[in-house]
């Protein structure tokens, strides 16, 4: 484990010192003519504005969030590292979306002027500007590990507003007189997603809130002035708009959670609790289950069919649903 420590710090390093190297290629590239550099410049100016007054708001939140963290620390409500985690995650957070912002402001003129050239140097200068925000990103993630340990422990004594450290019961013991065990069950998954805080979860409310912060207020103010309430202005103008973002939603979600081993082996415990989607084509069929020449090959066989019987779906989901998903990721903003 320590050895697997020094790797990802390395990996980190390596990855920071990468996003430099993209970073200084793309420096050393020309701006163009004289009218891009100063469109180029005020681009810099007012996305340098937009950063400053949005850091100002969060600057506000993260300070009252962690004062409140550390009081909690403090007095043992919670664990310490919880505040470490949050002013870090927090810090580095500002940090990777200011380096992105300069990074992506600095690129910009310098990939349109390397387009007039040929295609091939604008995709790579774009390349590597947006593998300079990839690479910082990249370095600063919770891997999945970090946090497993932790979410068994929540779900296999789930409770409500309880306070471990000072001994307190939640809710659902003080009325169920113990707390619940949604280990080995469907639970877990059900909370996790509902909630938005399943791995991924962030980044689809990421895709909708950019979709919908670039659905013009004058759609709204129109049915608003035609007598329409809030919630008939969002289910018959902004949901319907939406449609091509709630596929591509769909489309991760599906890909991801279709052959899903991590939450599964996480919370079902259980061998005998396990659940297969698809148990005939996931295990060789016991007919096969004999000793005979050629059981090897035909095994393999058997199990590269049932691969691609369990790939089918993905293909045929995006197959049916490619169109919505380039016009969802267009309009989200993720460009570039």
């Amino acid at each position: 484990m320590n050895n697997l420590i020094y790797f990802v710090l390395a990996a980190s390093v390596l990855a920071l010192a990468m996003a430099f190297v993209f970073y200084k290629q793309m420096l050393s590239k020309d701006e163009g003519t004289d009218l891009m550099k100063k469109i180029a410049a005020h681009v810099r100016k007012g996305a340098m504005a937009y950063l400053k007054q949005q850091y100002k708001v969060v600057t506000i939140v993260f300070v009252v969030l962690a004062a409140i963290f550390g009081v909690m620390a403090f007095f043992d409500l919670q664990n310490g590292w919880v505040w470490f985690a949050f002013l870090t995650g927090g810090l580095f957070s500002g940090l990777a979306g200011f380096f992105g912002m300069k990074t992506a402001t600095y690129a910009s003129a310098r990939t349109a002027n390397a387009a007039r050239k040929s295609l091939n140097s604008g995709l790579q200068v774009a390349f590597r500007s947006g593998a300079v925000m990839g690479l910082v990103v990249v370095t600063m993630i919770i891997p999945h590990g970090a946090l497993s340990i932790s979410m068994l422990r929540h779900f296999t004594g789930f409770d409500l507003a309880t306070v471990q450290s000072w001994g307190y019961p939640g809710i659902i013991e003080l009325i169920n007189g113990t707390p619940l065990e949604l280990s080995n069950t469907f639970y877990p998954l059900f909370i996790l997603s509902v909630f938005g805080l399943a791995f991924k979860n962030g980044l689809y409310i990421y895709l909708l809130r950019q979709f919908f912060k670039g659905v013009p207020d004058e759609l709204e103010e129109s049915a608003y002035v035609d007598g329409s309430g809030t919630f008939r202005t969002f289910f018959q103008i902004i949901l319907p708009l939406s449609i091509p973002m709630m596929v591509t939603v769909f489309l991760f979600a599906f890909s991801w959670q279709w052959t899903d081993e991590f939450y599964t082996g996480l919370f079902f415990t259980s061998n005998i609790n396990k659940v297969y989607l698809m148990p005939d084509v996931y295990q060789v069929p016991p007919s096969l289950n004999i000793s005979y020449a050629g059981e090897v090959l035909y095994k393999n066989v058997v199990q590269n069919t049932g691969g691609i019987m369990i790939i089918a779906p993905l293909i045929l989901v995006y197959l049916f649903g490619q169109k919505y998903l380039v016009q969802g990721i267009e309009r989200s903003g993720l460009v570039g």
